[in-house]
């Protein structure tokens, strides 16, 4: 190679591109750019706009860094599994559904069932629907 193709090659590799982003402070973001012309923090194609304080990217289902709404072609994204908070926000606040199972703690101060009757401490107690009371009364709840 000539020495001019030479200095003009290492002249590109040493140039680093900044990234187009601003930062919060109204300055240029310090990080090198990727091809796309943004750093891996700000790029638009691994964002998916779910970046916490920590700087941690949103978990993705399609694997790669790239979120499912950024597909090609603006094709629509796949059908996933719902999230776990996605099946409890379909299942409604716990007290509107019915349990399965009766949540029963050893009582540490005595105490007054929703029936009238009083629990001493030590007694097993269970959670009902309007505060602790009795096993038996949470079985009839």
């Amino acid at each position: 190679m000539s020495d001019d193709v030479e200095a003009m090659l290492s002249n590109i590799k040493s140039t680093k591109i900044a990234c187009r982003a601003i930062t919060k402070k109204g300055e240029p973001c310090p990080i090198e750019a990727g091809p796309s012309g943004w750093c891996h923090v700000h790029d638009p194609e691994l964002q998916c706009g779910a970046v916490n304080k920590k700087g941690k990217r949103c978990n993705t289902a399609t694997g790669g860094g790239r979120c499912q709404r950024h597909t090609p072609n603006g094709a629509p994204p796949a059908a996933t599994q719902p999230t776990q908070k996605e099946t409890a926000a379909a299942r409604g606040s716990g007290a509107s559904t019915p349990r399965s199972r009766v949540v029963t703690v050893q009582a540490k101060f005595p105490g007054r069932c929703r029936c009238g009757d009083s629990y001493q401490v030590g007694e097993t107690i269970a959670k009902l629907p309007n505060g602790w009371g009795h096993q038996k009364c949470a079985a009839t709840q």
